[in-house]
């Protein structure tokens, strides 16, 4: 019975790699070869060609900066080859209630929507929404209540550009798998 099971084991074990082969995941950020040795591809190579266009206020900024982190630690591409466009809004509400009617914790959404855009001549790539929801206590003290709910603004903003930064890169990864990118990029389609 122990040979068996153990043969068995074994039999799943050296059979996985075989069953993973037609796996269609792909590497984030490493290297993918869609086409074979010759040719490699990393998405951290469309990302740094990314301009990201300047959001007013300064929640806009905060994700603007947060982005231009996530996207371009570098700083601006000076020959950009896409643009990002970002909208962000944000909304609070007062969750938990004490028993005298007053709040005493309160959620922070963020929401941006994002089109990405050939630079040359504006043709849209993507478009989508990432949204962030943070919570922060309200206290009496209303310079605490302002700071933690800074914090979770700041909070909010990273956690977005997380999210756009995961959401482009799956994109370039896909678009560049199956010739999206370059259709649009040649063909313009």
């Amino acid at each position: 019975m122990a040979v068996s099971r153990r043969l068995f084991l074994l039999s799943g074990l050296l059979g996985l790699p075989a069953a993973l082969a037609g796996c269609r995941a792909r590497p984030l950020y490493g290297s993918f070869n869609p086409t074979g040795p010759a040719e490699s591809y990393r998405s951290q190579e469309d990302l740094r060609a990314i301009r990201i266009q300047p959001l007013p206020s300064r929640l806009g900024q905060q994700v603007h900066n947060a982005l231009r982190n996530e996207l371009t630690p570098a700083g601006q591409p000076s020959n950009p080859a896409y643009t990002l466009t970002t909208r962000v809004t944000e909304s609070i509400g007062e969750r938990l209630l004490a028993t005298d009617a007053t709040a005493t914790r309160a959620q922070l959404r963020l929401t941006a929507s994002y089109t990405l855009a050939l630079a040359a001549n504006g043709t849209q790539l993507l478009r989508g929404n990432a949204t962030s929801i943070s919570a922060y206590d309200i206290v009496e003290t209303e310079y605490a209540t302002y700071r933690a709910e800074l914090d979770a603004r700041t909070r909010g903003a990273e956690e977005v550009a997380r999210q756009i930064h995961a959401r482009l890169a799956s994109w370039f990864i896909e678009a560049r798998a199956d010739g999206t990118l370059a259709r649009k990029l040649y063909i313009g389609e």
